[in-house]
């Protein structure tokens, strides 16, 4: 699946986010409904820290420092 507005890949939690307002599943990430103000409701149990801005980030400082 892939974000209807940048069109990158979905992660699966992304994939199960639903607008409130009608329970229909939105197929954006996370960055792209970052810019808007739409109620979601999520599945915390799909979140992954794993490939995201802040975990690479980490992850590159921690290797810049070995």
């Amino acid at each position: 699946m892939r974000c209807t507005c940048c069109n990158v890949i979905l992660t699966p939690f992304e994939s199960t986010i639903r607008a409130v307002s009608d329970n229909n599943f939105l197929d954006m990430c996370e960055k792209c409904l970052g810019l808007t103000d739409i109620k979601i409701i999520t599945r915390e149990d799909l979140r992954e820290e794993l490939g995201t801005d802040v975990a690479n980030y980490i992850e590159t400082k921690e290797d810049y420092f070995d």
